[in-house]
């Protein structure tokens, strides 16, 4: 829980390995104070894998910021020949990823199960 007005929860990470994939499942809320944690975490996590599956359905909020991190992601996993979906189901994510028209761009999935098939 943030401790002063203005101040985000830190994101949780779980990063695992199911089926041919690196799952790395986040919980909290991605914004301003919070991408760059994001962000270092999909980065080091895309050598290590050729699919890299981000579960966000834990995340409750996520800003325009954490929505380009989505974005350059996706670029550098495309650019190493490498797969990013993102898991959003029906949470905090889905609109905002809907609304912003990502979800033409992105690979999204509304669970863990889909997102590995």
């Amino acid at each position: 829980m943030p401790d002063a007005i203005g101040e985000s929860a830190p994101l949780r990470f779980d990063i695992r390995q199911e089926q041919r994939a690196t799952v790395v499942s986040v919980s909290g809320e991605i914004d301003i104070d919070t991408t760059p944690d994001l962000t270092d975490v999909l980065t080091d996590s895309l050598p290590e894998t050729d699919m890299l599956v981000l579960d966000l359905t834990d995340v409750g909020f996520i800003d325009s910021i954490g929505l380009r991190a989505l974005v350059d992601i996706h670029l550098k996993a495309a650019a190493a020949d490498r797969a990013v979906r993102l898991v959003v189901g029906d949470g905090a994510t889905r609109r905002p990823i809907e609304i912003s028209g990502l979800n033409q761009v992105l690979s999204v999935y509304r669970d863990l199960d889909e997102a590995l098939t």
